[in-house]
């Protein structure tokens, strides 16, 4: 499950850098003092399509922010957010863009940031298990 060769290294301080969300406003990644957990999906992949239902039982049960970068369009993204009441930012970015700003090549994958800004954990989710693993919560999902 987990990926060395993909996303930033672990222990390498993530840059802050601003995106636009879904809805033209600015995101930040910057430190809130809360972890981060940034979640890079495609919405051309059978396993990202799989999880995105999980994501908001996920967002709920972690006292993180969450962050969600797919390569949708804006207006997928804003239809995603109304049908799963997601509260959280979409940001659209492509594979390659994925690839230039956080090193991601594999998808689904996601990376757990710490108040530091310090890449705690990474690798590929494709259950809800996979990502409390990695987040290191011993919560089994049930469906």
């Amino acid at each position: 499950m987990l990926t060395k060769d993909t996303g930033i290294p672990l222990g390498e301080k993530l840059l802050n850098e601003e995106f636009v969300d879904c809805n033209g406003v600015k995101v930040s990644l910057t430190s809130s003092g809360r972890p981060m957990v940034l979640v890079f999906l495609s919405l051309y992949c059978k396993h990202c399509i799989d999880f995105t239902p999980y994501l908001l039982d996920i967002h709920r049960a972690g006292d993180f922010d969450l962050y969600l970068f797919s390569n949708g369009s804006d207006e997928d993204h804003r239809e995603m957010k109304t049908y799963f009441q997601w509260s959280f930012p979409i940001i659209t970015l492509s594979p390659e863009a994925m690839d230039k700003h956080f090193r991601v090549s594999v998808l689904p994958f996601i990376m757990v940031i710490d108040p530091n800004m310090i890449v705690l954990q990474k690798g590929v989710v494709y259950n809800p298990d996979d990502f409390y693993f990695l987040y290191g919560k011993e919560k089994k999902y049930k469906k």
